[in-house]
């Protein structure tokens, strides 16, 4: 009874084999799959993929080789790695994803991988550690895209130790994956024509080609450079991490065009730049775009690579910039946004921006916003200005609407004039003083100094006038009369005493040829005579009778 079972489960091994051989065969155009009775252990028994000797499996069938595996998925299957391997080619005209699995693809005569057609890489394995390795064969990387082919690095770390990781001629994404170069003499990825056949693949040199890298995640370290963007090269990143320690590269080096509207890019301090833009020709017009992403260290953030002949342009727009901000001598800055460590040179800023503290240790650029302050004259005791414009934004000053020429606030000023005092006083009935010409302000104001001034003098039959005036500044009073005086003897005071007389002076001595008074005189003179005489006479009578009495 035993024999019998045993020999029917024989024959049903059997029959479903060759069933499962048929159809693998039907399907997959001859080429030949491992599958086999697994034994199970508990006395039963399976059909399944032999691991022992199949090297990868496409839709849960094994294939003994890569290419038998490659050829069955090449219309969009995946090739699920079983075993490690070597130098993988992927026809043109395939399109098929290589599932890692875990497993390490190796260069030993040729790349590790090369690609004419359409190819994805994946890794499913729990702990992620596919591989993709160029080793140290010079010439040879990790990943060889061709001109026309197209590869997606979804998963997977690809490394190498000597020449490129990945030299891409074609059309790559990477959104996921790691590369990594541990030849600082080579760059990690190359994405372009270098212009000699070893590093180009034995490709002749285009006259025109379109070569494009775009990186969405992942990460990207090591090498002279992280990524150079090279002849033909449009290089777009909008996220992943790049960094470089080499002492004469840096970490993006485009000479082409690239666009960066995201990512982490570092660089040690020892290293040249973060990013390093050229230009020296058709194929490399030098042409970055900064829209986003972190950028720190390097001795400078933007450098110029060796061979630079033309004028390589900076248009950036955002970002976050950590290091020293300098710019090459054959590149031109166009910065309208970004925060960055250091200020922003003014010849640095796009038109209609200009730089500004943002008062948190930070610096950036800004469009001004500047309000105009009407021009005002000087008068003798304020200050006036010049018309000028101000932007709060930055606290800076011009002189022109176009807010081209800056100024300082105190080139606005228009000093005081002062007061400018006339020499002639300036009057009214008590005081005098000088005048500002331009304001009328007062200046030396006191009372009058007055003193009287004889316009006429006064005789014995016509009264004469007088007035006091201001010996300091000339004021006059209203004149006023001076009575007749009745007699033509005597000094005519009538309280002139030390007065000026505006005619000619009074004399107590009569005049020339005047004799009205002389009989007048001549009696006086008489008179004292005669009492002199008497008075002589009668004290000589009394001395003569004091003697007689003695």
């Amino acid at each position: 009874m035993k024999k019998r079972i045993m020999a029917i489960l024989l024959s049903a091994v059997m029959i479903l084999s060759l069933s499962s051989t048929a159809f693998a065969e039907t399907v997959n155009t001859g080429n030949a799959l491992e599958t086999t009775a697994l034994d199970n252990g508990d006395g039963t028994y399976s059909i399944g993929t032999d691991t022992n000797t199949a090297v990868a499996e496409v839709n849960g069938f094994g294939y003994t080789t890569l290419a038998a595996a490659i050829k069955t998925a090449k219309d969009g299957g995946t090739v699920k790695f079983l075993k490690d391997a070597s130098d993988v080619t992927i026809p043109e005209g395939t399109n098929v994803t290589i599932d890692l699995n875990g497993k390490t693809i190796s260069s030993a005569n040729d790349h590790a991988i090369t690609n004419n057609g359409t190819l994805t890489v994946t890794d499913n394995s729990s702990d992620s550690s596919g591989t993709v390795d160029g080793g140290s064969t010079s010439g040879k990387g990790a990943l060889y895209n061709a001109p026309g082919a197209t590869a997606t690095l979804n998963g997977g770390t690809f490394t190498g130790s000597k020449w490129y990781v990945i030299k891409n001629l074609g059309a790559m994404a990477i959104d996921g994956a790691a590369v990594k170069q541990e030849d600082i003499g080579s760059s990690a990825i190359d994405n372009g024509y270098y212009g000699n056949l070893d590093n180009d693949c034995n490709v002749i040199y285009p006259t025109e080609a379109n070569v494009t890298l775009t990186v969405k995640s992942g990460s990207v370290t090591g090498g002279m450079n992280a990524v150079k963007n090279d002849d033909f090269g449009t290089l777009n990143i909008s996220g992943g991490s790049f960094y470089t320690n080499a002492s004469n590269g840096a970490t993006i080096l485009n000479w082409n065009v690239a666009t960066i509207t995201g990512g982490t890019f570092k660089a040690d301090e020892s290293t040249p730049a973060v990013v390093s833009n050229g230009n020296c020709g058709d194929a490399d017009v030098g042409q970055l775009t900064i829209t986003s992403g972190d950028f720190t260290g390097g001795v400078t953030l933007f450098g110029q690579p060796v061979g630079t002949t033309g004028t390589a342009t900076a248009t950036i727009t955002g970002g976050t910039f950590r290091g020293q901000l300098l710019k090459p001598s054959n590149m031109e800055f166009s910065i309208a946004g970004g925060t960055y460590s250091v200020e922003v040179p003014e010849e640095y800023c796009a038109d209609g921006f200009a730089p500004k503290a943002n008062g948190d240790g930070t610096y950036g650029v800004h469009t001004h916003s500047a309000v105009k302050t009407e021009a005002k004259e000087a008068t003798c005791t304020e200050a006036g200005n010049t018309a000028y414009w101000y932007c709060s934004d930055c606290g800076k000053y011009f002189s022109d609407e176009a807010l081209t020429k800056e100024i300082v606030l105190a080139d606005t000023v228009i000093p005081a004039t002062s007061h400018a005092y006339g020499t002639e006083w300036k009057s009214d009935d008590t005081n005098h003083w000088h005048e500002c010409t331009a304001c009328g302000e007062k200046a030396d104001a006191a009372s009058h100094t007055f003193q009287w001034i004889i316009d006429k003098n006064a005789t014995a039959t016509e009264a004469g006038s007088k007035h006091e005036e201001c010996s300091v500044c000339g004021y006059k009073k209203a004149a006023v009369e001076i009575p007749a005086t009745g007699t033509s003897v005597g000094n005519q005071t009538d309280g002139n005493t030390g007065s000026k007389t505006a005619d000619k002076p009074i004399s107590n001595v009569p005049q020339t040829g005047d004799t009205s008074n002389l009989a007048l005189w001549i009696v006086l003179m008489a008179v004292s005579i005669g009492g002199l005489g008497t008075l002589f006479l009668f004290s000589r009578k009394r001395i003569c009778h004091g003697k007689r009495m003695k």
